[in-house]
């Protein structure tokens, strides 16, 4: 079907195809777009759709910690000057919506104390204002609202 390397358009491009064959949506997805730490799971199950939320859990803490990695060692001057840190952690938190959003409600309503509206209001505004981006915001929000959130999640397993 293709005659060169296939990016992200030719990959829309046959998922468009198959979901045309198939009359249903398809997900389609590369073993290396998977972390290692899910890659062997997924591939085991690649036919299970049904995703645990508690992996969505640990999703969830694994882009706060990977935020907090990218900004270890950084005030806001440095970061605010940091373009590609920024778009690391902009990403980070469209994870965390992602993720959050497969959480079932009654999960949900079992832990008041984690702003799940709010997790997915961030990624909103991300992502359909990205042009308009704040780095204070991101830079307030990654030091002082995501870290009280992990010992919350850490209670979920």
């Amino acid at each position: 079907m293709f005659d060169r390397p296939v990016g992200y358009f030719g990959q829309f491009a046959l998922q468009g195809h198959l979901e045309k064959l198939l009359h249903c949506k398809v997900d389609l997805g590369t073993p290396n777009s998977l972390k290692p730490r899910i890659r062997e799971q997924v591939l085991k199950e690649i036919f299970n759709a049904a995703k645990d939320w508690k992996e969505r859990i640990q999703d969830i803490l694994d882009a706060i910690y990977e935020i907090q990695k990218f900004t270890n060692g950084m005030d806001y001057d440095s970061f605010s000057k940091d373009e590609r840190t920024i778009r690391a952690v902009v990403l980070d938190f469209i994870v965390t919506d992602e993720a959050s959003s497969q959480i079932p409600e009654n999960v949900q309503v079992g832990y008041p104390e984690i702003p799940w509206q709010l997790l997915r209001a961030i990624r909103n505004r991300i992502v359909h204002a990205y042009f308009s981006v704040d780095a204070k915001l991101l830079w307030d929000t990654a030091e002082n609202d995501l870290p009280l959130l992990i010992e919350p999640l850490k209670r979920i397993k």
